[in-house]
């Protein structure tokens, strides 16, 4: 109930920013916006600015979060758009990663399996959307905010625990590898209650 009541008010909210901001900026601007914020964390992570980074990172997500509410209210939502948007989405969650790793908060091995783990469940929903033609595949734990929350959170935090963005990444690697065989199940059992009584596997 509380989230519930959370989400509802931050839909408001954003939509009255959506609004405001739909005649200065596009869509694609705001897209292109959340990168360059994803690109500056990772540049802050490697000078060790981590207040900066973490702040970056926010910036990121709001405006991953704001393009998407100006698409619909300039009812510019397209194909291209959506395809725009996750290519930006994968590669702002690789500068999320980096930027730890080019500050040596973590090791190399440990950004690779991170890495891999948030871009793979983002993967099998876009898989299991095209060619599984599920309409809405955006189950399991790790979604995009909470993987922006996560490492937000813990880069805030490693002032003061020095392991909380090592523990960040492992999280990443945890919930991206069960959000993976979610999305497995919940693309199975559509078929399966789409193609009763076939083998599947």
């Amino acid at each position: 109930m509380v989230l519930g009541s959370l989400r509802r008010k931050s839909e408001k909210i954003f939509s009255k920013l959506g609004n405001m901001l739909a005649p200065v900026i596009t869509p694609t601007g705001l897209t292109i916006l959340g990168l360059l914020s994803a690109v500056v964390a990772a540049f802050f992570y490697s000078y060790n600015h981590l207040f900066l980074a973490g702040l970056a990172i926010l910036f990121s997500g709001f405006f991953d979060v704001l393009d998407g509410v100006v698409a619909r209210i300039t009812k510019r939502v397209s194909g291209f758009g959506g395809t725009l948007d996750a290519l930006v989405d994968r590669y702002t969650e690789f500068f999320y990663v980096l930027g730890p790793a080019l500050g040596g908060y973590i090791e190399w091995p440990l950004a690779y399996v991170a890495m891999f783990s948030v871009i793979a469940s983002s993967y099998v929903r876009a898989r299991a959307e095209s060619v599984g033609e599920m309409e809405d595949a955006s189950v399991g734990i790790l979604e995009r905010v909470e993987k922006i929350i996560i490492i937000s959170v813990a880069t805030f935090l490693n002032p003061f625990f020095n392991w909380a963005i090592m523990f960040s990444m492992i999280l990443l690697i945890v919930f991206g590898q069960i959000t993976v065989l979610q999305r497995l199940y919940a693309t199975w059992r559509f078929w399966a209650a789409k193609k009763p009584g076939q083998t599947l596997i």
